[in-house]
């Protein structure tokens, strides 16, 4: 009966002994995956404020091209009324050249008339 207490006793210590080295792999195991996803929490945080960054200067680009998109409406509109002023200029010199022609044509009428009143003094 000893024999058969002594195998009982020495499975029991064994299978204590199996339980705790298994008990021990998988904290180790467990520590491996908490240290794992630590490092990949660093990495993924890493990665959002660069992203954050990213936004920020995206804004920062969006808000700068909507000032000079405001800046060239305002300078489209100085430009209309400078195309608005040349049409105005433009037709004022066709005015002025047409009048010129007319009266050039008043002068030479005017020139014939003094030349036939003198032919006939």
């Amino acid at each position: 009966m000893n024999n058969v207490l002594a195998i009982v006793g020495g499975v029991v210590g064994l299978v204590t002994f199996l339980g705790v080295v298994a008990t021990y792999l998988r904290g180790s195991a467990d520590k491996g995956t908490i240290s794992s996803l630590e490092s990949s929490v660093r990495a993924l945080e890493g990665e959002n404020k660069i992203k954050d960054e990213k936004i920020a200067r995206l804004e920062r680009d969006r808000q700068a091209a909507d000032a000079k998109v405001e800046q060239l409406t305002t300078e489209v509109g100085t430009l209309r009324g400078v195309v608005t002023q040349e049409k105005a200029i433009v037709k004022l010199q066709t005015t002025l050249d047409q009048f010129r022609v007319e009266n050039m044509a008043v002068l030479h009428l005017i020139e014939q008339g003094l030349r036939n009143d003198q032919s006939r003094s």
